[in-house]
């Protein structure tokens, strides 16, 4: 996805474009963009002052939250985070549109065999149960959650079009 704003064209992470998409369709809020590359340099900036505010998942910024450098303002969820209980939701201050949870999955390509489609996930889950992968992953803000094949296709048919909608909305063009 690319920017034109400010006479430059960049590209953008996802998330944080779409964050700052998702949350002015509404809000109506508008937020200058400033184009990073990944997380780092921008967290960078944030705890040093040059830029005022960031969506970014929590992993990036608990370790500055927790040790005082930056606030968190509001957990892009339905609930509190559970690292994060000080935070309010946007769901509490009246936002519960503002729903935007940073999930991983493992895809194969299409018309791979069943057979292998769910020993992959028959593996994969038990890596996820495994104590140390379990507390490790918690621990970052994580919630860890396996599931099937089929559940997982079904979460991304629907995100498919929750963020059609975002993007529709917004007027986002293909590049």
């Amino acid at each position: 996805m690319g920017s034109e704003e400010r006479g430059t064209k960049t590209r953008q992470r996802w998330s944080a474009a779409s964050c700052r998409r998702a949350f002015k369709s509404i809000t109506g809020t508008e937020l200058l963009h400033v184009p990073y590359r990944g997380s780092g340099p921008a967290v960078v900036d944030l705890v040093a002052g040059r830029v005022t505010m960031m969506f970014d998942a929590t992993p990036s910024l608990l370790p500055f939250i927790t040790a005082g450098q930056l606030r968190a303002l509001a957990a892009a969820s339905p609930q509190r985070h559970r690292l994060l209980p000080d935070a309010p939701s946007f769901a509490e201050i009246g936002y519960p549109a503002m729903d935007i949870a940073l999930w991983y999955g493992v895809a194969a390509p299409s018309g791979t065999p069943q057979a292998i489609v769910r020993r992959l996930n028959a593996e994969l889950v038990k890596i996820l149960d495994l104590p140390d992968v379990r507390k490790n992953m918690t621990e970052q803000g994580a919630d860890v959650q396996g599931g099937t094949a089929e559940d997982f296709a079904a979460f991304m048919r629907n995100e498919s079009i929750r963020w059609g909608a975002v993007v529709k909305r917004a007027g986002i063009k293909a590049e």
